[in-house]
């Protein structure tokens, strides 16, 4: 190559350097359906927690600058965190899927230390040949955009530039103007026709400038027409402008979105934006976001609550509030309001504290609740359980997630434990509702008074204090009495839940 080719494919690279060396590792394929069998392989659990030289002989991480990369996998490379994968793609050297392990910052190397290696990456495809970086019409457009640095660039730049044209390193000129605080630059890239939608590289131009500290640059985007809500989980951006906002605590600008149209709960991102408050200890703005509509009781995508995520302020005063926002909520709301019998031969049975005499046969446990609501229940040989259960806490087997039994695809028993030793804590609870695969009900029905769920209950499996399992239909339980608490289930955390409006029962059997 001569020194002109080599100056022009350098200035190509210089470019395309985004100032950060990649760590990678990298699993090659010799087919396209071997590649996809392995990438569902890695979507499971146990497999997406582990990094690639954990689970594969000979995979060795490779540090190398982004030019160095095959086109198609460099586009995939830049939308990655740390421990992010690509998926299948197709390069020049055939299928891989590449795991980033990290980056860190390191400057261009010179045109001295790449001569040697300049004609190998245009001979892999990896940068273009100056021949075509000179004739290209699309090459020669990008080469013209990535000289733009500054307004007075812009103003001398050829008339017909289009303004929205990919750099070589993935930006668009507005996005690289907002990473750089060029505020001047955003705005005459807007008014020259830039769109204040178009995402890249990890960032969608309102959240970037959010994160950038920027109200008036958000005000210019927005009165440019960008979207409250722009995101783009193809690249890595999976929450909208509220959520940088709500994070940061910047009351106006969170009101000025959502005076824009932002969706106050999220678009079902990761988390909504009150978890982003939350996780940040942002009291005022979770009060601004609840007064606004926001659910409170809304999941991220890993089924965490806002309380979870408040764990990670580390405030123990924020997260006792929050959990008692949590419970005032769930009486405000209405949603986990729920009557309740016990019916049998076609009687009911109110729950208003007094016992209830059954036969030893079969009876319902009807519930009247909201259609996604869950029934909490636990029942006990002995009275005792209503003291447990009263003085256990969040990490208590009642309200412990991990103690749930779900037993509910045959929806005709019931748990039911007996006491443990003294001084021990024992129990546990049954979750019944309407899951997206099963019915923990015989029966739903609507009713004028709302939705009527009934759960037949024929068998009992009775739970001994020393691991004894005892199973039985319930004409041949011999005890006098059950004692249950029913409710409905508010999720606080991942591990916890509270019960609603939890009501005692005692149910005493005569014969059948």
């Amino acid at each position: 190559m001569s020194a002109d080719e080599l100056r022009a494919v350098y200035a190509e690279l210089a470019q395309t350097h985004d100032g950060f060396v990649y760590t990678v590792h990298t699993l090659r394929f010799s087919s396209d359906e071997i590649a996809r069998k392995a990438w569902e392989q890695l979507q499971q659990p146990r497999f997406r927690m582990q990094r690639f030289d954990k689970l594969y002989k000979n995979v060795t991480p490779r540090t190398a600058f982004l030019f160095t990369f095959d086109p198609p996998l460099r586009e995939r490379l830049v939308t990655l965190y740390e421990g992010g994968r690509t998926g299948p793609v197709l390069t020049r050297q055939g299928w891989v899927i590449v795991e980033l392990v990290g980056t860190k910052p390191a400057p261009m190397p010179g045109l001295a230390d790449m001569e040697k290696d300049i004609p190998g990456l245009v001979a892999a495809g990896a940068v273009p040949s100056a021949e075509r970086l000179q004739n290209d019409p699309a090459l020669k457009r990008r080469t013209a955009a990535n000289l733009i640095q500054s307004v007075d660039d812009l103003r001398t730049a050829p008339a017909d530039l289009d303004v929205n044209t990919r750099l070589s390193t993935g930006e668009t000129l507005l996005l690289r103007a907002l990473l750089r605080d060029r505020f001047d630059l955003a705005e005459a890239l807007l008014k020259r026709g830039a769109n204040p939608n178009a995402c890249a590289r990890k960032f969608c131009p309102v959240e970037l400038a959010i994160h950038r500290g920027s109200r008036s640059a958000v005000e210019l985007l927005l009165k440019s027409g960008a979207d409250p809500n722009q995101r783009d989980p193809a690249i890595g951006v999976l929450e909208g402008p509220l959520g940088a906002a709500a994070y940061r605590g910047d009351l106006e600008l969170a009101n000025r979105l959502l005076a824009a149209g932002a969706q106050v709960n999220g678009q079902g991102g990761v988390e909504p934006p009150l978890a982003a408050a939350a996780s940040a200890g942002q009291r005022a703005m979770v009060e601004l976001l609840l007064a606004k509509g926001a659910d409170l009781f809304a999941l991220s995508k890993t089924g965490r609550t806002a309380l979870d995520a408040a764990a990670r302020a580390r405030n123990a005063e924020f997260a006792e509030w929050l959990r008692g926002t949590m419970r005032a909520k769930a009486g405000e709301s209405g949603r986990f309001a729920w009557d309740g019998w016990i019916e049998q031969d076609g009687k009911r049975f109110a729950l208003d504290g007094r016992p209830i005499a059954l036969k030893r046969a079969p009876f319902s446990i009807v519930v009247r609740m909201k259609p996604d609501a869950v029934v909490y229940a636990t029942a006990a040989t002995e009275a005792a359980l209503y003291d447990e259960f009263r003085t256990q806490g969040p990490d208590g087997a009642f309200h412990f997630n991990g103690a749930i039994s779900f037993h509910g695809k045959e929806p005709n028993d019931l748990v039911v434990h007996e006491p443990g030793k003294p001084g021990e804590r024992w129990g546990g609870s049954q979750a019944w509702g309407k899951f997206p695969d099963f019915s923990a009900f015989g029966s739903i029905k609507d009713t004028p008074q709302g939705r009527e769920h009934v759960r037949v209950i024929r068998e009992l499996i009775v739970l001994g204090a020393d691991d004894k399992r005892a199973e039985m239909h319930v004409v041949g339980y011999t005890g006098k009495s059950l004692f249950l608490v029913l409710g409905t289930r508010v999720r606080m955390t991942f591990m916890d839940d509270e019960v609603f409006a939890p009501r005692n029962v005692e149910l005493r059997f005569g014969p059948s």
